[in-house]
């Protein structure tokens, strides 16, 4: 109880130190953000969370064991289904990452420094998730199909 009473003192002790100079800081960012943010691209903010989620859902499903999302012929040869499905299912919804904080870019259009990064986040992401189901796809089956 003292241990935890002491650490208890020392994290508060820390945000009361911490948390006045981070204000402005803060406050200055929320400006700017609210300032630059543009909702002239708003159908493609929605798109492109919705295939964030839509990607996340599906992964979630694949990684509890509904193999049936994906084509017979992609798990033809799997004999250890339930960590193809864990490893197939992380790597679809590692896909939603780069998908959702794509879509998030989309709102500042006239800030290139924020589309050309969301741009290659995307890339990135997707090449990183791709590969990593490739990589499942080869361990698991043997190969691609």
């Amino acid at each position: 109880k003292k241990n935890k009473f002491q650490t208890i003192i020392c994290i508060i002790i820390l945000l009361i130190i911490l948390v006045p100079p981070a204000i402005p800081t803060f406050i200055y960012l929320i400006d700017a953000i609210i300032l630059n943010i543009s909702f002239e691209n708003l159908t493609e903010f929605i798109v492109f969370i919705t295939v964030a989620v839509l990607l996340f859902a599906s992964g979630f499903a694949v990684k509890t064991g509904h193999i049936s999302l994906l084509h017979s012929y992609h798990y033809r040869n799997v004999v250890d289904r339930e960590n193809y499905c864990k490893a197939m299912g992380k790597g679809i919804m590692f896909m939603s990452i780069p998908t959702l904080i794509y879509s998030l870019t989309t709102l500042f259009p006239l800030i290139h420094i924020i589309q050309v990064s969301g741009s290659a986040i995307l890339i990135i992401g997707y090449t990183i998730s791709i590969g990593l189901l490739f990589k499942y796809q080869y361990k698991y089956n043997g190969g691609l199909f």
